[in-house]
C-alpha cells in the first residue's frame, strides 16, 4: 500500500496533464500511486466532484490528494515532507498552494467558502471514502467536502508550506 495517492482528474489538456504528471514523478520519495480519471465526456470541474464519488473506492494509499491537471507539485519532497507531517496520524492536512498569487492561510474557527482551494489539502484515504458523497456539485474547492469533515470533528493539521502552484486557472475548460 502507498502512503500517498495522487488522484488526478483531467479533461482535455494533454500538455498540462504532462508536466503535472512530471511534477509527481519529479518526487524524491516514490511512495505514491498516481490514479488518473480522465473525462472524456467533457463533464469539466463541476462534474468532476461528482465524479469523485464513482471513483473512491480506487485509491489505495494512506492519504489521498487531489491534483488537478492545471496544477504542479513544486516541491520535489512533498511526499517526503506530507509523511512527516503525517507522523502523528491527522485526519486532514492542509497546505499552501498558490493560485494567481493567492496564498491561502489557515483559517481561525472553522472554514469558510473561498478559504479552500482543491489542491490544498490531503486526507485519510477511509474518511476520504466514506466522505466522497460530501463533494460539491459546483466549483468551490472543495469546501463542502472540508466544511463537512469539520463539522464531523476531523483532526486537521496545518503544514505552513507552498508546495502546489496552479499552471493556468482552466475551470475545467479544454486547452
Amino acid at each position: 500500500m502507498p502512503f500517498l495517492t495522487f488522484y488526478v482528474p483531467t479533461y482535455k489538456r494533454p500538455k498540462m496533464l504532462a508536466d503535472c504528471l512530471a511534477s509527481i514523478k519529479a518526487q524524491s520519495d516514490r511512495d505514491y500511486e498516481v490514479v488518473l480519471i480522465r473525462d472524456e465526456v467533457g463533464i469539466g470541474i463541476d462534474g468532476m466532484y461528482g465524479d469523485i464519488r464513482n471513483h473512491a473506492q480506487e485509491v489505495s494509499g494512506d492519504y489521498v490528494f487531489v491534483l488537478s491537471d492545471d496544477n504542479l507539485v513544486t516541491d520535489t519532497d512533498f511526499v517526503k515532507g506530507l509523511k512527516e507531517q503525517a507522523a502523528d496520524s491527522p485526519d486532514v492536512i492542509v497546505f499552501k498552494n498558490q493560485i494567481v498569487g493567492v496564498l491561502p492561510s489557515i483559517w481561525e474557527g472553522a472554514p469558510e467558502l473561498g478559504q479552500i482551494d482543491l489542491s490544498c489539502f490531503a486526507v485519510k484515504r477511509g474518511i476520504w471514502q466514506k466522505h466522497a458523497t460530501d463533494w460539491g456539485e459546483c466549483y468551490a474547492g472543495d469546501y463542502y467536502f472540508i466544511r463537512a469533515l469539520w463539522d464531523a470533528g476531523y483532526r486537521f493539521k496545518w503544514w505552513d508550506k507552498l508546495v502546489i502552484r496552479a499552471q493556468k486557472i482552466m475551470r475545467g475548460q479544454p486547452e
